[in-house]
C-alpha cells in the first residue's frame, strides 16, 4: 500500500517528544533560589516584598509558558498519531475499492 498523504509522522512524534522535555526544563527552573539570598538578607523590608512578588509573577509566567508548551507537544503527538490512522484507513478504503 502506498501512502496518500505524506508526512513525515517520525518528525511530528520527535517534535512533541523535544516540547515534552522543553515544558519540563522550563518548569524546573528554580526561581526561589535566584532571590533566597535577598529575601533573607533583606528580610521585612520592602525591597524583599519586592523580590517576593517577581519571584511569584516569575514563577506564573514560567507555568503559563510551560503549560502553552505542553500543548503543543499534546497537539502534535495527537497529530502525528490522527495522521498515522487516518492515512492508513484511507489507503485501506481505496485498496479495497480499487481490488488492490
Amino acid at each position: 500500500m502506498t501512502l496518500v498523504l505524506k508526512a513525515d509522522l517520525d518528525a511530528i512524534a520527535t517534535l512533541a517528544a523535544e516540547l515534552w522535555i522543553s515544558a519540563t526544563t522550563i518548569r524546573d527552573i528554580d526561581v526561589n533560589s535566584a532571590f533566597a539570598g535577598v529575601l533573607l538578607a533583606l528580610k521585612g523590608s520592602d525591597v524583599a516584598a519586592a523580590c517576593r512578588t517577581a519571584e511569584l509573577q516569575i514563577e506564573s509566567a514560567l507555568a503559563s509558558v510551560a503549560n502553552r508548551v505542553e500543548a503543543m507537544a499534546d497537539a502534535n503527538a495527537h497529530a502525528a498519531h490522527t495522521v498515522g490512522i487516518t492515512d492508513a484507513q484511507y489507503g485501506d478504503t481505496i485498496s479495497g475499492l480499487l481490488k488492490l
